[in-house]
């Protein structure tokens, strides 16, 4: 049990530092190493191939100026005229250059099935590649959280969900995402992110609840 909680506590960690390197570049956040020291420490413990792919991304962040990387942010992710990697599941598992679809509606049952409700005050939408990996960062903590009181089945409960939401969901749009952002963007930051999730969401398997 010891192992299987560290090993949750270090892919919560994961998906917690994808989701905020998915956001809009934060100087505070990439300049400084703590940041990629911590994904570093739990890919070690997780999936250690990795690590030399996130070593890769820290480095290529001091190649370029904020303003470069806010720059390619907008042009990959955000528009105003053409968004070069959308970053929402609806347009990889649904229609082509169409979001707010069938799935979104489908990610949104799934949050209020796990007991949350989408933050309209959020200005995105609920299968943004950001917010849909905080979710799972949120079941993981939950599921931890559960077992270290010694609620066993409201663990389980946290689990099946997050294992249903990456195997039925989130691995089947996300490498399709980052091959986008690899053969879309010339700044090696964002490549080795993109290469980075990708090999992680190829490796990443939900450990069996013991």
């Amino acid at each position: 049990m010891e192992s299987f909680i560290s090993i949750e506590k270090a892919r919560a960690v994961i998906y917690n530092i994808f989701s905020a390197l998915f956001c809009q570049p934060d100087n505070e956040l990439i300049r400084e190493n703590t940041l990629f020291k911590k994904l570093e420490q739990a890919l070690q413990t997780t999936y250690p191939d990795l690590v030399s792919k996130t070593i890769k991304m820290k480095q290529a962040v001091s190649d370029y100026s904020d303003n470069e990387l806010l720059v390619e942010y907008a042009r990959l992710f955000v528009g105003p005229f053409k968004t070069f990697a959308p970053p929402y599941s609806s347009v990889y598992l649904g229609s082509k250059d169409t979001i707010f679809s069938e799935e979104t509606m489908w990610v949104i049952q799934f949050y209020r099935s796990a007991g949350l409700d989408f933050n309209v005050d959020i200005h995105d939408l609920p299968d943004h590649i950001a917010v849909e990996s905080e979710f799972i960062y949120y079941l993981i903590f939950h599921e931890v959280q559960q077992l270290e009181e010694n609620n066993q089945e409201a663990a389980r409960h946290f689990h099946n969900l997050q294992n249903q939401f990456i195997v039925q969901h989130f691995n089947k749009w996300v490498p399709a995402f980052c091959e986008t952002i690899i053969n879309e963007s010339k700044n090696d930051y964002f490549r080795y992110l993109a290469i980075c999730l990708k090999s992680f969401t190829e490796n990443e398997s939900v450990p069996e609840f013991p």
